[in-house]
């Protein structure tokens, strides 16, 4: 039995006033570390039941907010007809938000579900960064990372050549295409699991259907095994990550060391609230060697150290 290290956590904001009437679609660390809120009024429903629909026939209404240290910044987007469920920021005055789904009709039309918003509401341009987007991410010289699980890797969505086929790409802020993961040989991307973007040239990844994590610096890449199973978020610092617990248990995390190729779990790690309860996110993001957690109305932040 692993050791377990508590750690008391304190909230870096509570957002109850912007969180008035609305509910959070998803968190986000920015490429400056700010810390990102897509919030809608109501979520749309669900496609037959199953999958998020891309474009609703009703209005819905959303609510970005980015804290940065100059301030905090709102873009309100009340009527839209898009299902959006990442948001970062582009530079100081701009925001991209996507859609995890895109629709492939005909080569002439190729549902674009990636939009470049002013923080005034204007959408500037939009494009298309595929279908099946398990995460979202961008760098700070603005180029997006986009991660995809089953369906974006192996298509559905109309998509016989789907665009995720690599498993994860970089673009930039355009829509065109800069790098790819080399989906051949014995790194097959079926289901990017989680990523992390530490900066313009370095980009972690934990796939399956090895559980390897990638480590991709100036356009090469080297693997490492982890013995955790099915996580979905991991912040790293030097030779140790905090990733969660994987299948069943998100809101558990360990502590791993790396040892050669392999990460070794060291200890498990519980975050509690300032009273003593335990931390239960609705929303976790990572960048770097940051984790951010949305509890209720308040956020919390955790950075990896020595």
């Amino acid at each position: 039995m692993k050791e377990t290290n508590i750690i008391s956590l304190t909230p870096i904001t509570d957002l109850a006033e912007e969180m008035q009437s609305y509910m959070p679609v998803s968190i986000s660390i920015g490429p400056n570390g700010e810390p990102c809120l897509l919030l809608t009024k109501e979520q749309p429903p669900l496609h037959q039941g199953l999958f998020p629909q891309t474009v609703t026939e009703e209005a819905y209404d959303y609510k970005v907010v980015i804290l940065r240290e100059t301030g905090k910044q709102v873009l309100h987007l009340p009527s839209e007809h898009w299902n959006y469920h990442f948001v970062q920021p582009l530079d100081q005055e701009r925001a991209l938000l996507a859609g995890a789904r895109s629709e492939y009709h005909s080569a002439d039309h190729i549902e674009e579900n990636a939009r470049v918003f002013t923080m005034e509401g204007e959408c500037l341009r939009s494009f298309c960064l595929g279908d099946g987007i398990e995460d979202l991410y961008v760098a700070p010289d603005n180029s997006i990372w986009t991660s995809y699980f089953d369906e974006g890797v192996y298509g559905n969505f109309g998509w016989e050549t789907p665009i995720g086929r690599h498993g994860l790409i970089r673009w930039d802020d355009k829509g065109r295409q800069l790098e790819h993961h080399d989906s051949s040989g014995d790194h097959h991307i079926s289901d990017c699991y989680a990523m992390n973007v530490v900066s313009d040239e370095e980009v972690w990844f934990y796939y399956y259907m090895d559980f390897e994590l990638g480590v991709r610096k100036a356009g090469q890449t080297v693997y490492y095994k982890p013995d955790v199973k099915g996580a979905s978020r991991f912040a790293v610092h030097g030779d140790k990550l905090i990733m969660n617990g994987g299948y069943g248990d998100q809101e558990q995390f360990f502590e791993l060391e790396r040892d050669g190729s392999r990460y070794v779990t060291k200890r498990l790690i519980q975050f509690r609230k300032p009273d003593g309860s335990l931390l239960r996110p609705q929303a976790t993001s990572n960048r770097g060697r940051q984790l951010l957690f949305l509890d209720g109305t308040e956020l919390y932040r955790y950075e990896v150290v020595d």
